[in-house]
């Protein structure tokens, strides 16, 4: 074997995800206030640095206008034309 190929073998080639996750630990590093980091992959990582309260997952929030899985079953329990297996399908879509 020679030399360029010995570098070859022991060259270590990165995944996209390690990628990604090095990017997190960094941007986390330099915003050890943000429970969360956005990577450019758009990605969200949990920010190992952060020492506040945890929160929810940035993209788990109920915004307004949105229903909740107990509204949504409020609004459509009682009426004919929804079964369960329908109410199901939409419950899951969410």
């Amino acid at each position: 074997m020679n030399i360029q190929e010995q570098e070859e073998w022991d060259f270590h080639h990165s995944t996209d995800a390690e990628w990604d996750r090095a990017e997190a630990l960094e941007l986390g590093a330099n915003n050890p206030d943000q429970e969360w980091v956005l990577t450019d992959r758009d990605a969200w990582h949990k920010n190992p640095y952060y020492q506040g309260e945890p929160g929810p997952h940035p993209e788990d929030e109920h915004y307004p206008g949105e229903l909740s899985d107990d509204e949504l079953r409020e609004l459509v329990d009682g009426q004919d034309y929804f079964d369960s297996a329908h109410i199901a399908v939409c419950l899951d879509s969410f």
